[in-house]
């Protein structure tokens, strides 16, 4: 089944980070061994050339991008990894989702940066952040914006020259660590 592995690293590696950024297939890989011989094997040794692979695509396409853009496409394009039960898992445990390298491929907005930690307090209940939108080809005219996270913060935003500004409110007294994520759609092409 497409789930995390239970052997997979996890996050958090500071307050400051998210971690993993995102997760690939690497566990059960039928692969080739010595002997001109195949094995299912799994580990990070196998899930890192899935992302490799993934990213000689993307410049294969688009020779021109830069290290941080093949990045943001990985990053933004994933599809959400779920529990047997259903449930999806957390940002520390799958980072962004599971790689879709269609996706990627087929993508055409490039969002810097892919993720980010904002602190809220009662000294500070707001907080404004500025995300990067670039286009690989074509105009950026109609996208859609939502924000599905805790309803006690409240998200809003507006787009200026290219940039993504977007504001959260906490409304309450609800501190502690809670995580969200901003789904932006372009010509088809879910962002997260």
């Amino acid at each position: 089944p497409d789930f995390i592995a239970h052997f997979s690293s996890r996050g958090p590696v500071s307050p400051f980070y998210i971690k993993p950024d995102i997760v690939a297939p690497g566990a059960y890989i039928n692969s080739t061994q010595n002997n001109g011989i195949y094995n299912f094997t799994s580990g990070t040794s196998f899930a890192a050339p899935h992302v490799s692979g993934a990213a000689a695509l993307l410049l294969q396409k688009n020779p021109g991008l830069e290290n941080h853009e093949i990045k943001s496409l990985l990053l933004t394009t994933v599809k959400p990894v779920s529990d047997a039960y259903g449930q999806k898992f957390s940002l520390h445990e799958s980072g962004s989702g599971r790689l879709d390298i269609a996706n990627a491929y087929n993508a055409k907005l490039i969002i810097n940066p892919t993720n980010f930690v904002i602190n809220l307090s009662s000294e500070k209940p707001s907080v404004e952040k500025q995300l990067g939108l670039k286009l690989i080809q074509g105009k950026l005219e109609k996208i859609d914006i939502k924000f599905e996270g805790p309803k006690f913060i409240e998200f809003t935003h507006n787009i200026k020259d290219n940039n993504l500004q977007i504001k959260f409110d906490i409304v309450g007294e609800k501190y502690g660590e809670h995580e969200g994520k901003i789904f932006i759609k372009h010509e088809k092409i879910q962002y997260t």
